[in-house]
């Protein structure tokens, strides 16, 4: 099915664009929440029409996400499990957990927005990517430990490779 999309999407594309999508995809997904709308004479009369109003909305959006990715960026959290002497966890650190750990810090953030690459299954320092916006992404700290004394000696060793990390690279 082929829609014009009123907001960016990730993956898929800009505010503006006419893409092709899979029909339950846009029917059950983009057209319900309003972020795109099907290509026809009398929608795209009420696109052009509207158009300005819609990238303003956009605009102030991704504004947002900006300024909200700022005050994340850099951000640690340090997230207490149980461990084997090996560091392996007893289960995995998932994205809502992040995410609940992220808002205890007081960011408001959806646990869609966490984007875990590879599943946290051991102790250690882990970088993850927040999506805060189709077009905005900040990265995060998550510290996973037993105790909080193990917590801070990983992140004053992370924060001590990645020192080096930048020395041998400049």
């Amino acid at each position: 099915m082929e829609i014009l999309l009123l907001e960016p999407v990730k993956k898929l594309g800009r505010s503006g664009d006419k893409v092709t999508v899979k029909n339950g995809f846009a029917r059950n997904y983009l057209i319900p929440r309003g972020i795109a709308m099907r290509i026809n004479k009398e929608n795209l009369a009420v696109y052009e029409a509207r158009k300005a109003e819609i990238d303003k909305n956009n605009a102030v959006k991704k504004s947002e996400a900006e300024s909200n990715a700022k005050k994340l960026d850099g951000l640690n959290i340090t997230i207490l499990r149980q461990a084997a002497e090996d560091g392996r966890l007893y289960g995995s650190v998932t994205a809502k957990e992040i995410a609940v750990n992220v808002k205890d810090k007081g960011y408001a953030i959806d646990s869609k927005a966490v984007e875990l690459l590879v599943p946290i299954k051991a102790v250690g320092v882990y970088k993850v990517r927040l999506s805060i916006h189709a077009e905005v992404s900040v990265e995060i700290s998550v510290n996973v430990a037993r105790s909080e004394g193990e917590a801070e000696n990983q992140l004053a060793a992370d924060t001590k490779a990645n020192a080096e990390a930048q020395k041998q690279s400049a």
